[in-house]
């Protein structure tokens, strides 16, 4: 009898050094676990900072063209001016060379 109690004694310490060695490695896991999710919440945080960021780019680009209206009629009213300097530089040309005076054809 003595035998088999040395012997379930035996197997009990074994199990419990099989134990400890287990809680030691989970120990080692969550920890490691933890430094992960640590780098995550910073990253997740710096992704955020930059989204509010772009957010308030687009706010202000919105902002500009509701003040300017929109981009195509902006090019559109930038285009009309242009004609009109245009004509108004051949209207000067025309003055100052001496162009047509209503006369000469």
């Amino acid at each position: 009898m003595s035998a088999e109690v040395d012997g379930v004694a035996d197997s009990l310490s074994d199990l419990s050094e099989e134990v400890d060695a287990g809680f030691e490695a989970s120990d080692d896991h969550r920890a490691e676990l933890a430094a992960t999710l640590d780098e995550h919440a910073e990253e997740l945080s710096s992704l955020s900072a930059e989204i509010e960021s772009i957010g308030s780019d687009v706010a202000t680009l919105e902002d500009r063209l509701s003040e300017e209206g929109d981009v195509g009629e902006r090019i559109s009213d930038i285009e009309g001016e242009l004609d009109d300097l245009s004509q108004w530089r051949k209207k000067l040309q025309s003055t100052l060379l001496g162009g047509d005076t209503g006369g000469d054809s």
